[in-house]
């Protein structure tokens, strides 16, 4: 009997992914370049404002805010649907990063053996995707905010360049002094990665221990003019904390989004220990209460349109792949 592979794409694909024998791109050489000291506090009287206590039913956005987020998504497109050639991207992903201080059982994309981004390449990158019309950069990792006076240059470079910035952070290293300096520089959106409601086995990325920390970032964007939202990823051991959440999230008047829990697409190297045995994958008979909370979330976004069957059916059959390969 065959072996079954562990990993869920073609066998061929991930032979050529991961044991290439073409040569590799030449990185370009480094050409020895820094990025700027932000000036701080470029606002001092946000500095000093807490925010209000209760958050508004409505957001009001000025023009200014309007003139930024417009900057940085409508008119790179509208020019990329003008201007001659094929390549106008209009979002990067910058992973400056892929060191993690958590270790999420689910998650193979941090390996704590790859250092982190140099200021050479950051300002590099960021000048070649501001040529090139991109004006919307995301800060990814691992955990971006590691280095958090590295990532306080990045965001402060590219916004002074135009570029409408989003930072996904787990929030654990998100302290009001980092927090502050960030916004100041002009970040957009933060993007707090959590998937339970206290520290769970394999879910590390909990609201409990990052509550003050959200809690002051929720009343001081309405100071400094980013968004905050929750990225919640649904596991088979985090169904009622995804409800939690989410009632959170509405009682604070913040966005959500969720993905369905995903095994690795690739083999992976000894920098992945939790490939057996981990709680937080999906399997069959877990369908069910995943199929339900989808249906809960559903209804609570869009009570008045009928549930869409098929898109609960497509999901339903992403997450099934995961036993193909692990039963």
């Amino acid at each position: 009997m065959a072996t079954v592979p562990k990993f869920r794409i073609d066998v061929d694909i991930n032979d050529i992914l991961t044991s290439a024998t073409q040569q590799l791109p030449v990185p370009p050489a480094p050409k020895g370049l820094s990025l700027p000291e932000p000036v701080f506090p470029q606002f001092p009287e946000r500095l000093a404002d807490p925010g209000p206590e209760v958050a508004p039913e409505k957001r009001k956005w000025g023009l200014p805010y309007i003139y930024r987020a417009s900057r940085g998504w409508l008119m790179p497109y509208v020019r990329s649907r003008v201007l001659s050639g094929e390549f106008h991207p209009i979002t990067a992903y910058l992973f400056i990063e892929y060191k993690c201080n958590l270790d999420c059982w689910y998650c193979w994309a941090f390996n704590n053996k790859v250092k982190g981004m140099t200021e050479d390449t950051a300002r590099r990158t960021i000048d070649w995707l501001h040529d090139r019309g991109c004006r919307v950069l995301a800060l990814m990792g691992g955990e971006p905010l590691l280095r958090p006076q590295f990532a306080h240059k990045v965001v402060h470079y590219a916004a002074e360049k135009g570029f409408w910035i989003y930072i996904g952070t787990n929030a654990r290293l998100l302290r009001p002094e980092v927090a502050d300096r960030l916004a100041d520089a002009g970040a957009s959106v933060f993007n707090v990665a959590v998937d339970a409601w206290d520290v769970k086995p394999g879910l590390p990325k909990a609201l409990l221990p990052i509550e003050p920390y959200l809690e002051r970032l929720m009343r001081k964007q309405f100071v400094y003019g980013y968004m905050v939202f929750l990225n919640i990823n649904i596991c088979r051991n985090n169904t009622e904390d995804v409800r939690q959440l989410t009632e959170y999230a509405h009682a604070h008047h913040i966005a959500t989004d969720y993905h369905i829990n995903e095994t690795p697409m690739l083999e992976q190297d000894d920098h992945f220990k939790h490939l057996h045995q981990n709680p937080t994958y999906i399997y069959p008979e877990d369908w069910r209460a995943v199929d339900e909370l989808i249906d809960w979330l559903q209804r609570l976004f869009d009570p008045c349109r009928p549930l869409s069957r098929r898109l609960v059916f497509d999901i339903m059959v992403r997450a099934g792949r995961i036993i193909d390969y692990f039963a």
